[in-house]
């Protein structure tokens, strides 16, 4: 199944260090939905992968970020794709309350548009704990298939034990992964490693903790089936660790043949769990572990042997400190802002969406939006 990531605006600023959305100190302005509002935007984004749809070819589209939540017809969006045989997947903080129009869609619509709902649980989710599990009950309840992400930052571990019970006792997924920063996860101890590597279920946990794979010798789908795309400017790119060049443009209906097989950038790693999830990688079919946890808890595998298979398979892993990725976080000793923190930083860049950073956006994007 073709696959297809997509980043849609900013909620969160750059000392949110776990989220894994941190974008460069902007905070979300309320105008930033307002081209999602114009559902011949949407029409026309969605027309570019209902034109590449058909009997052999089914579109995944996964909403990333900020919290796709938020997209006004976020239901238009969903019983579109759905219509024209493709399916939605949505990466949510829960963060909207329960009683957010998108939350009660989701509770009425047909749970068959969603592949699947991956509920991050973020460090200010403690403030709400019972409310996210609730919410994630009831959606589960509903027939969606949910998995519990929760990204193991090192002053978080200690909350594993008690959230991988809670998540088994409602029979959903507890599903760790790396915390990505310049220094991680190169940068965990022995100690930490023991602590996350209990709680494995697949290899793309493994993957992530190992700091990725190298790209040298791997084929991969990146740019063909798999793409990464801002809703704003519409550019594509092969995927989430690869922003060398653009490949192609939504808006403009266009996408670069690709040619050959292998990484676009041979200085990056492969590091996205997705890739593997979809089976994007040849020989690294993660797939089946991804489908046994959107049915239901999982119980945890034994990480060294799910690593020595990979090495068996011929894979090795990225050695050295990466350079910036997606998902990539900026201050390691900070979990949560204050709300002085968030508003002194919205402060310094509350012009910033309107100024010559709205120049990059598609005129398409930016016509919706209600500039002339």
């Amino acid at each position: 199944m073709p696959s297809a990531m997509i980043f849609l605006f900013d909620t969160c600023t750059s000392k949110c260090a776990y989220c894994g959305h941190a974008t460069s100190g902007k905070v979300l302005d309320n105008t930033q939905l307002t081209p999602y509002r114009d559902r011949s935007l949407i029409d026309r984004f969605l027309g570019f992968f209902e034109r590449r749809t058909d009997a052999e070819n089914k579109w995944l589209l996964m909403l990333l970020g900020g919290e796709p939540l938020l997209m006004p017809n976020l239901d238009h969006f969903i019983e579109r794709t759905h219509a024209a045989g493709n399916r939605t997947a949505l990466y949510t903080s829960l963060n909207i309350g329960s009683n957010h129009k998108s939350y009660r869609y989701l509770l009425g619509c047909d749970p068959e548009a969603v592949d699947y709902i991956m509920a991050s649980f973020h460090p200010e989710a403690d403030d709400f704990e019972d409310r996210f599990f609730e919410m994630m009950a009831a959606l589960k309840q509903h027939g969606h298939k949910v998995i519990f992400r929760f990204i193991a930052h090192p002053l978080r571990l200690y909350r594993m034990e008690d959230l991988h019970r809670k998540c088994r006792d409602m029979d959903i997924c507890f599903s760790p992964y790396a915390y990505c920063s310049a220094n991680y996860p190169l940068g965990y101890t022995p100690e930490d490693r023991t602590i996350i590597e209990r709680y494995t279920t697949n290899y793309s946990q493994v993957v992530q903790m190992e700091n990725g794979l190298a790209v040298q010798r791997l084929t991969c789908e990146a740019g063909e089936k798999l793409l990464y795309i801002n809703a704003r400017d519409g550019k594509i790119f092969p995927c989430p660790n690869v922003f060398n060049r653009a490949i192609g443009n939504v808006y403009d209906d266009y996408l670069e043949p690709k040619k050959g097989r292998g990484c676009y950038d041979m200085s990056t790693r492969c590091f996205c769990d997705i890739n593997f999830q979809q089976n994007h990688v040849a020989g690294l079919d993660d797939s089946a572990n991804f489908a046994a946890e959107k049915a239901g808890y999982v119980a945890p595998a034994v990480h060294a042997d799910l690593r020595a298979e990979l090495a068996a398979k011929g894979f090795s892993f990225h050695e050295h400190s990466h350079r910036k990725t997606l998902g990539e976080n900026s201050a390691d000793d900070k979990l949560v802002m204050t709300k002085s923190e968030v508003k002194q930083v919205f402060e310094q860049n509350r012009d910033f969406y309107h100024g010559d950073f709205r120049k990059n956006f598609h005129p398409v994007f930016r016509k919706s939006g209600g500039e002339q």
